[in-house]
């Protein structure tokens, strides 16, 4: 808002050092300063003015100790040096604002001299009698305050709607925006708060009353606004979404008349402009750290400030302005989570309460929160009781079954898991709903498709819901059943020339794949956890996390000993070659003897082939090359006698590998030399390039470098066109 009033001119008033008195003795200021009864007029204005506690306070000190320097304020203030310049940035502010709106009504048929400052405040209320005075300064949402202005003065937007979930800063930023237009609508401005209301047939009346109007039919209502530029707000709507009637025919009996609503939910009627709220920008944790970049965030400002408000003492330091990061973090940038968090630094750290968010439910540690707010907004419960209050049953019951996702979800997705859970609902139609309620949020993926997601906090509320239905183990089930059958199909294109499309998918899922593995250990689904190690193994190996797919295995493996499947001989193989990797000759022996074992109780001559090169590649390894040669010349028998070339060609490779071991180069080669070629007939690029590079590296050591040369260059070139990322659990398993 512009106006006389700027940052120096209010240091000046204050009489901050370096910021004479002489810069507020001349027009426009003194003149302003006269019209309003002199200084002290002024001064008693500030006094009265509702500023924040933490505003109060220093105002207070600054005030009772004109031209004293910032180390004696600090000082009286308790606080460091820092911290008073803190928040003195937000003080000046909101100093101007105040001012410059003091200035938009000027006293009519008052005498200057005798004005005071009370006086002038009530009669800025008296012409803005329904416009809320927050208590707070406006932090992080300006930009968003500038694009609504613009958008609701523009000839063509007649009805704005500010959307987004509760606690996002809606009613806060219709606050500014109806404060910011008085100069543009003068006293044609109503802000009216419908949260009370419970019935959409009492909307007409509540706003005949805002305006003073005597009468309870709307046309005494058009009648008002049909001749007027007004501009009309009404909080809280989505729960009278059928009075959205009642906004037509005002907007079509007042031609100059504007609306702007603030609701979860659109009212889809025509000529709506919608404007979706966005959270406050976060520090960026990301891309190093920056300790004054996360102090300048919106996030964290307004966590300061209103911990401040709360706890005076409060200081942000070095140590703990990284753990405030995190819990805007946590709090994923909306502006009455943070609030509410911040709200605990009256009882705790902000160290304190990490932990306590991190070992407790959000809903249960933010129960409490600050008075002023509204009461379905003094703690997180409430706020979604509000929400969920208001959705159909079928929404309800399908809102609590995505809480099955902990992240992002696709409509295919939904379907595959929810439809079980009601059959009779159009699960596509019931998303598009949720969002519109705002209960969920929605993107779009590269490819156009829709993709949808929970707030972490809604989702803990969802989740509370789940538990009443009793159904929440079965779609937890279906949750892992259907991204085990999308893991399966995605393994099966990271072998083709898809599998770009396929690991992008897979990193896409990523949050899903977790929860469904860590599920299936959980509850020890045994087969499905299995299945699921398999097809993503190469996954994780792409993306550097075979420690994480370890991990699993191990787990799945410990509670399905009983189990006689050919998928777990397989992921005892996959163990068993990571530990390969990492010459763990213990973790080898008993994966590659269990798989073995395993494999021959169920008659799986071609899984035990594969579990004797594991066991003959350990006996390689401790130096007992005689077994070592007798377990590898059983498993090509046994790939011989089943006529499988690749697995024929890989006996020779481990074969080869031995006899390089012992040092009998000429042996060595000949067995290469067979793995080369079968491997080349049977087209395996994999197989051909570990192939060449072992020839290779087997004549260098026969001092025949410049034949080895171009074997290497050749399996580089494969390598390179393949894209492949190769490691001894790609290499050695089908």
């Amino acid at each position: 808002m512009t106006g006389t009033w700027d940052d120096e001119h209010v240091k000046a008033l204050l009489h901050f050092p370096r910021f004479p008195i002489r810069l507020i003795q001349e027009d426009p200021w003194q003149t302003w300063i006269g019209e309003r009864g002199g200084l002290k007029a002024v001064y008693d204005f500030i006094k009265s003015y509702p500023f924040s506690p933490s505003h109060r306070r220093i105002l207070d000190v600054v005030l009772s100790n004109p031209e004293a320097v910032s180390d004696v304020y600090a000082s009286q203030l308790n606080i460091s040096r820092a911290t008073y310049f803190y928040q003195l940035r937000d003080l000046v502010p909101a100093l101007i604002q105040a001012f410059n709106q003091w200035e938009l009504v000027p006293a009519a048929n008052t005498d200057p001299s005798t004005a005071t400052a009370q006086s002038q405040l009530n009669s800025l209320i008296a012409v803005h009698p329904t416009i809320p005075i927050p208590l707070t300064n406006l932090i992080g949402a300006e930009a968003q305050l500038r694009k609504v202005t613009h958008s609701i003065l523009r000839e063509e937007v007649r009805l704005l709607t500010l959307l987004g979930p509760g606690g996002i800063g809606k009613t806060r930023l219709a606050i500014e925006l109806a404060r910011h237009l008085t100069e543009h609508y003068g006293p044609n401005v109503c802000f009216v708060d419908l949260a009370e209301i419970k019935q959409a047939q009492h909307v007409g009346e509540i706003i005949t009353q805002a305006l003073g109007l005597k009468g309870q039919e709307s046309t005494h209502l058009k009648a008002y606004l049909r001749t007027r530029s007004f501009l009309l707000i009404l909080d809280n709507f989505e729960h009278l979404l059928p009075a959205s009637e009642l906004v037509s025919e005002l907007l079509a009996a007042a031609p100059h008349l504007n609306i702007v609503v603030t609701s979860r939910a659109p009212l889809h009627i025509y000529g709506e402009h919608q404007y979706i709220v966005r959270p406050l920008d976060m520090p960026d944790t990301c891309n190093g750290k920056d300790l004054t970049l996360w102090s300048q965030s919106p996030a964290v400002s307004l966590f300061v400030q209103r911990a401040q408000a709360v706890n005076p003492g409060f200081v942000i330091t070095n140590e703990n302005l990284e753990v405030i990061a995190e819990l805007c973090l946590h709090m994923e940038g909306v502006p009455l989570t943070i609030e509410l968090t911040a709200f605990q630094t009256k009882y705790f750290s902000p160290q304190a309460i990490l932990v306590r968010l991190s070992n407790a439910h959000y809903l249960n540690f933010l129960s409490q929160g600050p008075g002023h707010l509204p009461l379905h907004q003094q703690n997180i419960r409430a706020m979604h009781d509000w929400s969920y209050s208001i959705l159909s049953s079928d929404l309800q019951i399908l809102f609590a079954g995505l809480a099955v996702f902990p992240s992002g979800f696709s409509i295919s997705a939904a379907e595959s898991v929810c439809t079980a859970l009601l059959p009779k609902v159009d699960i596509q139609i019931g998303l598009t709903a949720l969002a519109n309620q705002s209960m969920l949020e929605k993107h779009s993926e590269a490819n156009g498709e829709p993709r949808f997601r929970m707030l972490s906090i809604t989702r803990e509320y969802a989740l509370e819901r789940l538990e009443e239905t009793g159904k929440k183990f079965d779609l937890q089930m279906a949750h892992a059943k259907t991204f085990l059958e999308f893991v399966e199909n995605c393994a099966a294109g990271l072998q083709t020339e898809s599998q770009e499309n396929s690991f992008t998918l897979l990193c896409q899922e990523s949050a899903n794949l977790k929860i469904a593995i860590q599920w299936c250990i959980d509850h020890l689904q045994g087969e499905l956890g299995l299945r699921f190690i398999v097809s993503l193994w190469h996954y994780w190996r792409r993306i550097g996390d075979l420690r994480r797919g370890s991990l699993y295995a191990q787990a799945i493996l410990e509670f399905t000993t009983d189990l006689k499947l050919t998928v777990r001989t397989k992921v005892l193989r996959l163990v068993g070659w990571l530990a390969f990797d990492v010459r763990n000759y213990t973790t080898m022996l008993w994966t590659f003897q269990n798989s073995l074992d395993l494999s021959r109780s169920m008659n799986d001559e071609y899984d035990a082939g594969l579990a004797l090169h594991g066991l003959g590649e350990l006996a390689c390894l401790k130096g007992q090359y005689e077994q070592s040669n007798l377990l590898l010349e059983e498993a090509q028998q046994i790939f011989n006698q089943l006529n499988n070339g690749p697995q024929m060609a890989w006996s020779y490779h481990h074969l080869g590998q031995l006899q390089l071991c012992m040092g009998k180069l000429s042996e060595a080669q000949a067995y290469f030399e067979k793995s080369l070629l079968l491997f080349r007939e049977k087209q395996s690029d994999s197989g051909f390039s570990v192939a060449l590079a072992s020839l290779g590296q087997c004549l260098f050591y026969r001092g025949l470098g410049d034949q080895a040369a171009p074997l290497f260059d050749e399996a580089v070139s494969i390598y390179t066109i393949s894209d492949r990322h190769i490691s001894s659990g790609k290499i050695y398993l089908p």
